[in-house]
């Protein structure tokens, strides 16, 4: 029986996992997208387009109400999307099989704020939920997921609904549009401005990783277990990481190694620069307090329980690649 997936976002997460659904003839997938371009290359690879926008609730509601899956992969601070979502499941019939909505979050929301003070690390596990419903609502995407958490809470919406929180996510996508994440590419372009492994707040702050091609495998594990009902779905928190936390220093480290390999410094070199600066170098103010100062650490206890485990290199073995990805793409845009 085919099922209907309907995906918010098309990028580097959500690109890589249309390539991997793809591959499973019992899905039927349709994208919300903004411009025909796009449309027309996703056609191309067997995938259905609806257009619009975030904003465009009523639509977004209609394609939700007629899908049997829906994976929310784009901004994860992005309130009308979300709510249309909820709209949309709220409208599918009480006689109707409950569809599946797996929502994108992030352990930035985990972010102790230590803002260069470096006391004992936090790490949070997806099987203790009670820390998790304990974060305040001024965390990051916290206001976006406590609209989630009280639908699931207080609602009968006919839905099995989860949350995938990625740490921070390397390595290039395999989708046909977006191939790079966020935060390193950012740390590099600062670099590469700089000309020096750029840190901030002497960037000694750790966080979890994830391979986006391991994180992809991860929503698919989640998906099949939500299908075949072996999952509890009153703790919604799923964590996807590959237990080789990094610390920001090592990455300014091997961006400023991979730099002078590719002739733009004559010596591996780092530099410490005050938070705007940083913000200015790397194109994001949120990006430079919210991740390069901050602590975020999260274990994947639940997808491992259910046999998911990461296969690709440590985020070390992709700057190389990750650098000269960015240089062409800087290249291009002069």
């Amino acid at each position: 029986m085919v099922k209907r997936v309907f995906q918010i976002g098309h990028g580097y997460i959500g690109g890589s996992l249309l390539v991997e659904l793809l591959k499973d003839e019992q899905y039927e997938l349709t994208v919300l997208v903004r411009s025909d371009d796009k449309a027309a290359r996703l056609k191309a690879l067997g995938v259905k387009s609806i257009k619009g926008g975030f904003d465009d609730q009523e639509i977004i509601a209609n394609a939700v109400s007629r899908a049997d899956i829906v994976i929310h992969v784009a901004f994860a601070d992005d309130v009308p999307s979300v709510e249309a979502v909820l709209k949309g499941l709220r409208q599918r019939p009480a006689s109707s099989d409950s569809a599946i909505y797996i929502h994108t979050s992030g352990t930035g929301q985990l972010s102790d704020e230590a803002a260069g003070r470096y006391g004992p690390r936090v790490a949070y596990s997806d099987d203790e939920p009670e820390g998790l419903d304990a974060l305040p609502p001024t965390a990051q995407h916290r206001n976006v997921d406590l609209i989630i958490l009280k639908a699931i809470r207080e609602e009968k919406i006919n839905a099995r609904i989860a949350i995938m929180y990625p740490p921070c996510i390397y390595g290039l996508g395999s989708g046909p549009f977006n191939k790079q994440s966020i935060q390193i590419p950012a740390l590099i372009r600062g670099s590469i401005k700089l000309r020096a492994g750029l840190t901030v707040n002497a960037s000694l702050h750790a966080w979890s990783s994830i391979h986006v091609h391991d994180l992809v495998r991860g929503y698919i594990t989640l998906l099949d277990a939500i299908q075949s009902h072996k999952i509890d779905l009153t703790n919604p928190y799923f964590f996807c990481e590959n237990n080789q936390p990094f610390l920001w220093r090592a990455i300014s480290y091997a961006v400023a190694q991979a730099l002078v390999d590719q002739g733009l410094m004559q010596h591996v070199t780092l530099k410490h620069v005050p938070d705007e600066l940083a913000a200015e170098l790397m194109g994001s103010k949120e990006l430079t307090y919210d991740t390069f100062a901050h602590n975020s650490i999260s274990r994947a206890e639940r997808l491992r329980g259910m046999g998911w485990k990461p296969h690709e290199v440590d985020v070390f073995r992709t700057i190389d690649e990750e650098v000269a990805t960015t240089l062409k793409a800087e290249h291009q845009l002069q």
